[in-house]
């Protein structure tokens, strides 16, 4: 997986209203906390920009909803808008 550092972009997952229906939402790194822990600045479509802190880095999407997945109770906000973040696919 990739190091994170301050000034890196990601990717996490938003309400939908939040982002002009679309589910994720680009994310500038903040703070590194660790090799997989961050905090983030959230830029949506047409909103002020917003913040996660301690959110959970993982390399893909699917790993990221695995693990939201195993460790969020069914009725928690958080399935929808999880502390957790991933790198963008790349690009060929």
């Amino acid at each position: 997986m990739q190091k994170p550092s301050l000034c890196r972009w990601v990717l996490t997952p938003v309400e939908k209203s939040y982002n002009n229906g679309a589910e994720v939402a680009p994310a500038l790194i903040t703070r590194v906390w660790g090799d997989d822990m961050v905090n983030l600045t959230v830029f949506g479509d047409y909103n002020s920009p917003t913040f996660k802190s301690s959110a959970k880095l993982f390399a893909t999407e699917e790993e990221m909803w695995a693990w939201v997945k195993e460790n969020t109770p069914e009725d928690h906000e958080m399935a929808t808008n999880p502390l957790a973040c991933y790198w963008p696919p790349k690009v060929t």
